[in-house]
């Protein structure tokens, strides 16, 4: 991940008859290095579909790792379960 200040190399590449490729240095001044910053400046929905033999395995997988990182998470199913809250059709 960029940190502030850095400076980052991009490359162009134009696809036609004759491809010509540029590449170009760019400094990159909005990309902050504190991760709570992030959190409170980008908002992340994680809406979870998944199904009841999952509940106590996949879906709660989920929760304990890369969930974390939503600002809201839902996990949807056919049927409620006991460890996660689940939103339901009725």
């Amino acid at each position: 991940m960029p940190y502030e200040n850095e400076t980052l190399t991009e490359t162009f590449i134009e696809f036609n008859e004759n491809p010509t490729v540029e590449t170009r240095e760019v400094k990159d001044e909005g990309v902050t290095k504190d991760p709570v910053d992030l959190y409170e400046k980008v908002r992340v929905l994680c809406w979870i579909m998944t199904s009841p033999e999952n509940h106590e395995t996949k879906a709660l997988a989920v929760k304990e790792t890369w969930g974390k990182r939503c600002n809201v998470i839902l996990f949807m199913s056919s049927e409620k379960g006991n460890l996660i809250k689940f939103c339901t059709k009725n």
